[in-house]
Parts: structure tokens; C-alpha cells; sequence
């Protein structure tokens, strides 16, 4: 990632494992299972500067199963804490996060002529995330545009929900707090 975006990963550990079945007689049984992602200690910095604009110091992912063919997802266990991201508007209105992922392999992309969509690529994909935390989430904003410029800090985030999904069928349940500006809570 380092070689195509404007990033560069100063420390962390990240680990990945899954298992997967393919059955040629019947792709719908294609089933990607038991995947998990864990991601720790996590620095992230623009290259060649000094610092840090995403620290993240636990991220889990668990318990999920892909069936692609289906277009199906269930995750049981989503977490995130004590994320800490920095973003910038510039005076051009641009975002400083804009420029750290621009990549120069999507103009390339962008040259090739439009694929023609299949009837599968417009049956939507159901996702289910059985549970989710967000905790001691932080953000800092500075926005340049406006003169004179404006910081807001987002102190503290956090957000638990139970039963996410894309229908947006299914009631989900949830509780959230925050502490906006050391003031707002």
C-alpha cells in the first residue's frame, strides 16, 4: 500500500485468517468462513512527514462468513478502539485526506471502457453485523476554509449497535455518547 498511496505505516501489527470451501459442481456453496482481522497499535503518517493523522490502538473483526456467489455476508463482532484521526480542509477546500489516497493506478481504471452489468451485479449484497463498538473514538478537525480557520475536536466517541444490516429491515438497537469540544456532551 505504501508504494501506491500516499501513506506510509509507522507501526502496528495487523493479522489475518480465514478458511474457504469451493465446490466446482455448485459455486453457490462457495463459502469464504471463520475470517478474522486483528489490527493493533496502529500508527499511520503522511510520507515523508512526522505526524500521525490515524492512531488506532484495537481493531477486531470476527466470525464472519462470505458466500459470494449468494452475496451474502453475516459478521458477528465488529470493534474499533481508541481511534484517534486528524483530518485538514485546506483554503482550496480540498481535505489533506484526499491527496494521502490518491493512488496512480485509478487513472489507468478510469481509460478502460464501461463492463456492461450483468443481472447478478444489480441483486444487492445482504449484510449482517450482528454487534458493533465503537469506543474512545477521537477526531480532530481543522478547517482552513473558513477564515479565521476552525478546530473541532471530537473528545469522545462511542457507539454500540446490535443487529446492523443493509435492508435496514430489521430494527437495530444502539447507544451512543460523545463529548464534542470538551464542552458538549
Amino acid at each position: 500500500f505504501q508504494d501506491y498511496l500516499n501513506l506510509e505505516v509507522a507501526d502496528g501489527k495487523v493479522d489475518f485468517k480465514a478458511k474457504y470451501y469451493f465446490n466446482l459442481d455448485d459455486l453457490n456453496a462457495t463459502t469464504i468462513d471463520e475470517v478474522e482481522l486483528y489490527a493493533d497499535k496502529l500508527r499511520v503518517k503522511p510520507k515523508n512527514k512526522h505526524q500521525d493523522i490515524l492512531n488506532l490502538e484495537h481493531f477486531v473483526l470476527s466470525g464472519v462468513t462470505i458466500k459470494p456467489m449468494l452475496q451474502d455476508i453475516q459478521v458477528k463482532n465488529l470493534a474499533l478502539e481508541s481511534l484517534h484521526l486528524r483530518v485538514k480542509r485546506q483554503k482550496d477546500g480540498e481535505f489533506d485526506w484526499s491527496e494521502y489516497i490518491k493512488t496512480s493506478f485509478a487513472s489507468s481504471v478510469s481509460d478502460e471502457e464501461p463492463q456492461t452489468k450483468d443481472a447478478n451485479e444489480s441483486k444487492p449484497w445482504n449484510a449482517v453485523v450482528d454487534e458493533v463498538a465503537l469506543e474512545k473514538i477521537k477526531l480532530d478537525f481543522i478547517d482552513e476554509k473558513v477564515e479565521p480557520s476552525v478546530e473541532t475536536k471530537l473528545n469522545e466517541f462511542n457507539l454500540h449497535v446490535k443487529n446492523l444490516n443493509l435492508a435496514g429491515i430489521d430494527a437495530l438497537t444502539y447507544e451512543l455518547d460523545l463529548r464534542l469540544n470538551e464542552e458538549f456532551v
